[in-house]
């Protein structure tokens, strides 16, 4: 460990930053230990490394830029691109277990706060919203959420690494239960699902990339600042009682995105998602390079069952409830993991257990989480805070 950081001025931290996460993907795509672990986790691992051997300091405006400005324009980017007509093409059934897995995931929160809320701390309130918005949406709008909430930046880590890996415990639970629970479920699958994965995205030639960067970093800025403007006249003209919570701006940012992604104006911003991509890696990173492994450490085990217990209540709804409305277990399975692990995961389920007729209706439930999870979040988090502290 150094006594002073050795990287330090602002811009040799943005390019110590840009290289590691270069470093993150290229050992994510030569090692399957890597593929597993995933990328973001490797930099936030790197970046915590860094920041606690002083190679990188913990105190910088650049990490102070992206936690305020980046996050919310890259939170709009995101979300520039969701389609919600094609949710359409899912037939009620499985939405039904999107439903139940929802509520399942809304139920865990709040009944992990109820039992674990005094042995987590002050915290326990706002990891419930954060943890809401992750297992209906996914890790994106965990960072919108707890970025909101002010989750302190060691019990952010601890839990969205908590997160993953009671993720991969649940899409192993998710690949068994076709063998244990066959005979408690029906199994029988409608010839009207969906054959096959449709390709959702648009193809574009390379020169349109560079306007639609420009169209969509413009529109996702634009957003960001009348949403703050919107938020700023709310806040004035709402009457909070003592320890209220002011209307969060992440919701406006959401919803103007949303609504933008469905007007025709869609089309322009075909590298929207991607861009939010690149700069929530950034995001990433400063999480990890601000934490203290001490601390880190001393709150992952309690976190960890925080995590695990609300992911647990959860598989008691799907499963109990599942079986009271003698549910299809396939596309139960393919509902709860488009809940907790979103549509990468519950595409990998569907390809591993042989069900191509669920990939696509697993793709568009993750696309239908992603809208929805920063509302759930916020919700919870505000029903907690308001009503049960």
């Amino acid at each position: 460990m150094f006594e002073e950081p050795l990287v330090k001025a602002p811009h040799l931290v943005v390019a110590l930053m840009t290289v590691t996460i270069m470093f993150a993907y290229a050992i994510e795509s030569l090692f399957k230990w890597a593929k597993r672990v995933g990328a973001v986790i490797i930099i936030i691992t790197l970046g915590i490394i860094l920041g606690n051997l002083n190679v990188v300091t913990q105190n910088s405006p650049v990490y102070h830029i992206i936690s305020t400005h980046i996050i919310p324009v890259s939170i709009s980017l995101l979300l520039l691109r969701l389609n919600l007509k094609s949710i359409k093409e899912l037939d009620k059934g499985i939405l039904l277990y999107f439903l139940i897995g929802s509520l399942g995931t809304i139920a865990g929160a709040v009944v992990t706060f109820l039992i674990l809320g005094g042995y987590v701390g002050d915290e326990a309130w706002k990891l419930s919203g954060q943890l809401t918005s992750s297992y209906i949406g996914g890790g994106e709008n965990a960072v919108a959420v707890g970025h909101y909430l002010g989750v302190a930046r060691d019990y952010f880590t601890a839990a969205f690494a908590a997160d993953n890996v009671v993720t991969a415990l649940w899409m192993l639970v998710c690949l068994s239960a076709p063998i244990g629970f066959t005979r408690f479920f029906a199994t029988r699958l409608p010839e009207s699902e969906i054959e096959k994965a449709k390709e959702v995205s648009e193809p574009f030639a390379a020169y349109e990339i560079v306007p639609s960067v420009f169209y969509s970093l413009s529109a996702a800025s634009i957003i960001v600042v009348l949403s703050d403007y919107l938020t700023t006249l709310i806040n004035k003209s709402l009457i909070k009682g003592e320890g209220g919570l002011d209307f969060p701006s992440i919701l406006l940012v959401t919803t103007l995105s949303l609504i933008l992604a469905q007007t025709p104006l869609r089309r322009y911003f075909k590298v929207s998602y991607l861009l939010g991509v690149v700069m929530f890696n950034y995001f990433f990173f400063t999480m990890g390079a601000i934490s203290s492994v001490s601390e880190v450490l001393r709150i992952g085990p309690s976190v960890f069952v925080f995590v695990a217990t609300v992911v647990i209540v959860h598989a008691v709804v799907v499963f109990v409830v599942g079986k009271l409305i003698k549910a299809d277990l396939p596309r139960l399975l393919i509902a709860s993991q488009a809940c907790i692990g979103g549509p990468s995961t519950a595409c990998a389920l569907a390809e591993a257990n042989e069900w191509p007729h669920l990939v696509a209706p697993g793709i568009l439930l993750g696309v239908l989480g992603y809208a929805i999870g920063n509302y759930a979040g916020i919700g919870v988090a505000f029903f907690i805070h308001n009503y049960l502290m």
